[in-house]
């Protein structure tokens, strides 16, 4: 099992990554932000502190997270609400991780 999510993860890197590097240039910042959230992500699974079911809570939110950056990047730039709301939504998705990370005694 653990073998299993190991896998996964590391695909689920790989395919987020390669989404991430595909954007355009406007959004560099949070291109690297979200890989960085990635790495935590998978150092907390390679760790055992993140759990089969808080990795995949973490995944559906970093996958909407970039679905909702590729939307908004769609007329070639970000405006300052768009980034003011993809930031809000990446501080969030930190604290989860953060929370996911550190949740047990």
């Amino acid at each position: 099992m653990r073998k299993f999510i190991t896998v996964s993860v590391s695909l689920l890197f790989l395919m987020v990554t390669l989404l991430v590097f595909s954007q355009p240039a406007t959004a560099g910042y949070f291109k690297h932000r979200q890989i960085r959230q990635q790495h935590r992500i998978y150092h907390g699974v390679r760790n055992g502190k993140i759990n089969c079911r808080e990795l995949h809570r973490l995944e559906r939110e970093q996958c909407r997270i970039a679905r909702e950056r590729r939307r908004m990047l769609a007329d070639g730039h970000l405006n300052w609400r768009e980034r003011a709301k993809l930031e809000r939504d990446m501080d969030r998705a930190s604290w989860h991780i953060y929370r996911a990370k550190h949740n047990r005694w």
